[in-house]
């Protein structure tokens, strides 16, 4: 790989370490949850990419004389990447309410929400997490949230639609949460 970072000045050459630091931990993480036998080769990779992407930005740090800044996903990761992220306030809030109802339960009892769809009338998400068991919802929110990559869509063996938040969609949410908290 061994990439050239001479020409960035610091601020850029921060970003970039902040950037990196913030998708080995959630790859690290992802692993973690899953345990290393099944954990796919692509996250085995993508681990080691960054891993050395890492190396070589210290590199350029040390050959500067200068420190990395600390890692700050709010500033950088969440101005650079979750900027890019276009949603309605209606899929925000669903995202949110999402995230919190899998939050509510302990981590071995959590589980998709379930779309129940109607012939006629709303369609419904389902989960054990929510306050009222099923709450109207548009599927297309839910699909716009699942090209995000802050949901990922799946079915049962029956058919039925489910939804699972991913990682970056409960760091989305957080990143929400904490904008609220500065305004």
């Amino acid at each position: 790989m061994k990439e050239s970072y001479g020409y960035l000045p610091l601020a850029n050459l921060s970003e970039l370490w902040d950037i990196h630091r913030f998708n080995l931990a959630l790859l690290e993480k992802q692993a973690a949850q899953y345990g290393s036998a099944a954990v796919p080769l692509l996250t085995q990779n993508e681990i080691k990419n960054e891993q050395l992407i890492l190396k070589e930005l210290h590199a350029e740090f040390d050959r500067r004389g200068e420190l990395p800044q600390p890692i700050n996903p709010q500033k950088t990761v969440g101005r650079q990447l979750y900027q890019l992220i276009l949603l309605e306030d209606e899929q925000r809030a669903l995202l949110a309410h999402i995230a919190q109802a899998q939050r509510s339960l302990p981590r071995f009892e959590r589980q998709p929400v379930t779309l129940l769809q109607v012939n006629e009338g709303p369609d419904y998400i389902h989960h054990p997490g929510f306050a009222k068991r099923k709450i109207p919802v548009y599927h297309g929110d839910l699909n716009a949230l699942a090209r995000e990559g802050l949901l990922v869509a799946s079915r049962t063996r029956k058919g039925t639609p489910t939804y699972d938040i991913t990682a970056h969609g409960f760091a989305y949410v957080d990143y929400m949460i904490s904008l609220q908290s500065q305004s």
